[in-house]
């Protein structure tokens, strides 16, 4: 009983020996970073104001060569925490426009300051609630809409670039917006636009608002029970 149990402690031993030496030897895969075959040849201030107040199929950019809508833009959303639900928010230097997606948890593989690049071209582009989007056709109310897109079909019309940039930049409405990081722009209630293109432009972007204070703060609900607010 003592010669096995000898032998059966050998064994034990030499099998962690093994399993130690298999650890020690292994190593740990590298990062591939991301590199987009598609390239941009369209901002989104520009693609926004081609199709303003339409919901239609995005075409092709020239028809005789087949040349697809490409935008990109880093991503200034987050739905780990649940208040974004569905969306991505992309934004360049001009502009800033929601991707509506049939997916939770993007912020996983999309994170604040990720570079995509994104073929539109085959998407549809139009409004949800006055918000201007990129996703897929429904009917509201008798009248055309946007809904969010198939993931698969999002995949396969977008590319990552690159790992994420997260350090965010501030800046002044009026200043110039960085292609380089993503940024949040620092304005006020009264200098929001309503119309035309700078209304467009300013939609989706992430923005602060400085030294607000709200009345009744604490004393009100957050949302009337079965309201919309």
């Amino acid at each position: 009983k003592n010669i096995k149990a000898l032998y059966l402690g050998m064994a034990m031993a030499a099998a962690a020996a093994t399993l130690t030496s298999c650890q020690a030897d292994m190593d740990a895969p590298a990062l591939v970073e991301p590199k987009a075959t598609m390239e941009a040849n369209t901002t989104i201030s520009e693609f926004k104001t081609a199709f303003a107040d339409q919901t239609v199929k995005c075409p092709m950019k020239d028809e005789a060569t087949q040349t697809p809508y490409i935008i990109h833009g880093r991503v200034v959303s987050s739905d780990a925490t649940g208040n974004i639900y569905k969306s991505i928010v992309i934004q360049d230097e001009t502009a800033a426009i929601a991707l509506s997606v049939n997916q939770g948890s993007t912020y996983t593989d999309y994170r604040i300051g990720q570079d995509v690049v994104l073929n539109a071209t085959g998407l549809y582009i139009g409004y949800y609630n006055g918000l201007q989007q990129i996703g897929w056709l429904d009917e509201y109310n008798g009248a055309p809409s946007l809904t969010f897109m198939a993931w698969d079909f999002f995949l396969a019309h977008s590319e990552l670039n690159g790992f994420p940039n997260p350090d965010v930049k501030y800046v002044a409405q009026d200043a110039q917006w960085p292609a380089d990081a993503p940024y949040c722009i620092v304005t006020t209630f009264s200098q929001l636009p309503s119309t035309g293109e700078a209304f467009r432009n300013m939609q989706s972007q992430l923005v602060e608002f400085r030294n607000v204070h709200f009345e009744e703060g604490g004393k009100e609900t957050y949302a009337p029970y079965q309201e919309s607010v």
